[in-house]
């Protein structure tokens, strides 16, 4: 199945019934697609490092028919594509199809997922929530990432399984406003949000003066001034992670304002947990929990007494 066939086959702007034959389930999926179309409604998004090497996901919503189409993209620093997603919400069939079955059309969900040569397709013939325990084999990476498993959620409650060590008891994680030690005595962090899952150590996301968002990883070991593994010594701009503990900041492109806030949606699976969220968006989200400004405490601006420090500079 190509990379792009439903997603096309759901933009369709005539009626159509299309059918595959999916191999992972052994049976034909027959979708309706209806007439129509809806200006779509875009953001762009930093995730966490991951193996992927997906620095940012661009969402795009519309409403091709009156149906919600969901299609998130993950885009490598160059803007390449490295995975794709399409999620419709609508009319659909699920099960065999012949001569002595004939099932009524459901309300209910379409997912597929391609990551490379993984083509993954997920049809729930309801609107029912659904914690899914199943793999999506090499696609995996791709759906946990805190964005993409926020806006499953969001749209249609699937919602992705935390895997986590034998010895170890499973618990919600929160993002808060950012503590003043990580963040610089100037300029002021405007909606400074600290999410401590979005990376090995966390990850810092706020808005710059020039209305831009930013986002820094933060040593797993709090230390400043290190190189990448952590711990080693290094010199100057040459440091992984800087005089305040953070590697250098990544600067989010995008259209519209930029927001960044608190999302409450228990992706983990675990009520009350949180996540960062930033965007770029010409809407309103929600749900959404507002962070503060936050004017930092970090006055140290150089590793050592080489460099100018601008490496570290947001």
């Amino acid at each position: 199945m190509g990379k792009a066939l439903i997603a096309q086959a759901m933009r369709s702007t005539h009626s159509a019934t299309r059918s595959w034959y999916v191999p992972q389930m052994g049976k034909y999926l027959v979708v309706l697609v209806w007439v129509g179309c809806a200006s779509p409604q875009n953001d762009s998004i930093a995730v966490e490092q991951n193996a992927l090497g997906v620095e940012r996901v661009e969402i795009e919503r519309s409403a091709p028919g009156g149906e919600h189409l969901l299609e998130i993209r993950g885009l490598a620093g160059d803007g390449s594509e490295l995975a794709h997603l399409a999620l419709r919400t609508g009319t659909v069939y699920y099960g065999e199809r012949n001569a002595a079955t004939h099932e009524l059309p459901a309300l209910g969900t379409e997912l597929y997922i391609s990551v490379g040569d993984t083509n993954v397709t997920l049809v729930t013939p309801d609107l029912y929530p659904h914690p899914y325990a199943g793999t999506f084999e090499g696609a995996d990476t791709f759906v946990h990432l805190h964005a993409v498993a926020a806006e499953l959620v969001r749209e249609a409650g699937i919602s992705m399984p935390v895997e986590e060590a034998p010895d170890e008891t499973a618990y919600a994680t929160f993002a808060v406003t950012c503590p003043a030690s990580y963040m610089k005595t100037t300029p002021l962090a405007k909606s400074c949000c600290y999410d401590p899952a979005s990376s090995a150590g966390g990850s810092t996301f706020h808005i710059s003066p020039t209305n831009l968002i930013y986002t820094r990883a933060r040593n797993p070991h709090g230390t400043g001034c290190k190189a990448s593994d952590g711990t080693s010594s290094c010199v100057g701009d040459a440091c992984f992670f800087g005089p305040c503990g953070f590697a250098s900041p990544f600067q989010i492109n995008g259209t519209g304002t930029p927001k960044v806030y608190k999302d409450p949606n228990p992706i983990s699976g675990w009520p009350g947990g949180s996540t960062c969220t930033a965007r770029y968006t010409s809407y309103n989200p929600g749900p959404m929990q507002i962070v503060g400004d936050v004017t930092g405490t970090c006055a140290t601006t150089l590793c050592g007494t080489t460099g100018n420090g601008a490496v570290w500079a947001y």
